[in-house]
């Protein structure tokens, strides 16, 4: 189970295989809970809500796969009953980019 440090100072441990929820949003707007209902979950393409199996699936989707710079939306991540905003999804990614490097 990865720590990082949030942007806002704060030490997380969340596990990588926890259920997330990723939703896209222009940048400034923050989400309203209802923004992950369970009930709003549509499959892929549409943009809003995705669900994932695991935590890491969801955070290299955000930042690798559909880069928030293509499309000029934010990730934001809803594990448990934490939200991740985009700067900790990025810290989060950057954190599991270096236990993958040290792993080498």
């Amino acid at each position: 189970m990865p720590d990082f440090t949030t942007a806002s100072g704060n030490r997380l441990s969340l596990s990588l295989e926890e259920a997330a929820i990723l939703v896209w949003l222009p940048l400034g707007i923050t989400p309203a809970r209802t923004n992950f209902d369970l009930k709003n979950i549509q499959t892929p393409p549409s943009p809003n809500p995705e669900a994932f199996w695991l935590l890491g699936e969801a955070i290299i989707y955000a930042m690798t796969v559909i880069h928030p710079v293509n499309h000029g939306k934010q990730p934001w991540i809803k594990v448990g009953e934490r939200v991740l905003d985009p700067e900790d999804v990025r810290a989060f990614f950057a954190t599991m980019q270096a236990i993958k490097a040290n792993a080498r």
